[in-house]
């Protein structure tokens, strides 16, 4: 305040005033955004445990996908990540707005950080080493649990997958997959996972 009165002292408290008000607005559109994700989060919390096995379509939006490790079932090898992208993503800035993910290759699974493109947008975020952009896909889509550690089956979509050529689609993509959480479950470990399978109508 000192300084401010020192000289120009009404030009100063304006462009503290404009300094401080841009300061709250970017504070603001951040809290909008976060809570727009814990709505979506919580939505799907509610719900989540009454879809297991149940199948349904929606669009899954764009989304920038950062591969960490590649997996076969439980059995993982080394993960890597690019110290600038592991700088970014890790922050408490950013953190909220992703998940953990995999998709399917091949007989593999490659698990990385799934985060939607509306959020790295909003967020302002530069481009990661090795980020990857998803375009929005329909998709068929179902919850499973991968069970505990050591009993991830390698035919975890097979029922996912027989559902869809039951319906006359076939898959247009890869299998993608967000973990939602694991923990215990009335004394059960599990690993829910929300599966998303593009699909087609068959020619």
């Amino acid at each position: 305040m000192q300084d401010l009165r020192q000289e120009d002292f009404l030009q100063k408290s304006r462009q503290q005033l404009y300094l401080y008000r841009e300061q709250l607005k970017e504070e603001v559109l951040y809290k909008q955004l976060l809570l727009e994700r814990i709505d979506t989060i919580t939505d799907r919390s509610q719900t989540a445990h009454l879809n297991f096995g149940n199948h349904w379509v929606k669009t899954l939006p764009a989304y920038c996908f950062v591969p960490l490790v590649q997996g076969d079932a439980d059995h993982y090898g080394a993960i890597e990540i690019p110290q600038e992208a592991s700088r970014i993503l890790f922050t408490d800035r950013v953190a909220p707005f992703w998940n953990f993910c995999f998709e399917e290759v091949g007989n593999h699974q490659l698990w990385g950080i799934c985060l939607p493109q509306q959020f790295f947008q909003a967020l302002h975020l530069p481009e990661i080493e090795g980020m990857r952009l998803r375009p929005q896909q329909t998709c068929l889509c179902s919850i499973l649990d991968l069970g505990p550690i050591g009993k991830f089956d390698s035919n975890y979509a097979q029922p996912a997958l027989a559902y869809l050529h039951q319906k006359g689609y076939e898959q247009g993509g890869t299998m993608t997959a967000i973990l939602l959480g694991r923990g215990f479950e009335q004394g059960q470990f599990v690993r829910p996972v929300e599966l998303y399978i593009p699909l087609r109508l068959k020619p």
